[in-house]
């Protein structure tokens, strides 16, 4: 796992516009899982993806990747969507960074490793935040509504839909890509 921001994703070298497109391309992702609900009915799966949070710690490593979920978090504190900074929303992203970050291998682009972590989010993620949650809030919070199959289905759709769009999404990217000066 490494920490900074990587230069490469399967023998592709990228410049700082590829950065910044791809820096955009999670912003308005992200954004739109925000704003969507707001004016249509979606269903879970889609207005609760990751896949903006998925793209950019994929290609920008652990400490840009909770950069960028503070300052996400940070925005929807001043805006007024989220009521206070430290959330439950912000610990789930935090720990879902991380997940990814372990799973993530920059040298070889595995479509497998996308679903692994997926796999390991709906498993842990949504567990790991409710306990640490449960501790800053010093609730006495039940977890049981974590272990039924219902929300194993649905953590399932939100994470593996998000891994598998992000690896469409750096996939189409990688082929596509060339890098100024080169044919």
């Amino acid at each position: 796992m490494k920490l900074l921001p990587y230069n490469k994703i399967n023998d592709k070298v990228y410049d700082i516009r590829a950065y910044i497109f791809i820096i955009f391309v999670c912003i308005v992702l992200t954004g739109a899982t925000i704003v969507l609900p707001m004016f249509f009915a979606l269903p879970k799966w889609i207005y609760l993806n990751i896949a903006g949070i998925y793209i950019f710690t994929y290609v920008s490593g652990l400490l840009p990747s909770i950069i960028f979920i503070l300052f996400i978090q940070a925005v929807l504190f001043k805006v007024g969507v989220a009521y206070v900074f430290f959330s439950y929303s912000l610990i789930l992203n935090m720990i879902n960074i991380i997940i990814i970050s372990l799973c993530a291998d920059r040298e070889r682009f595995i479509f497998i490793r996308f679903i692994i972590s997926g796999v390991i989010m709906t498993l842990f993620s949504k567990m790991i935040a409710a306990f640490i949650s449960n501790i800053m809030s010093a609730g006495g919070q039940s977890f049981e509504y974590l272990f039924s199959l219902d929300v194993f289905i649905g953590q399932a759709k939100i994470y593996i839909l998000s891994a598998v769009a992000a690896y469409l999404f750096l996939s189409i990217f990688n082929k596509f890509y060339k890098k100024p000066g080169k044919n």
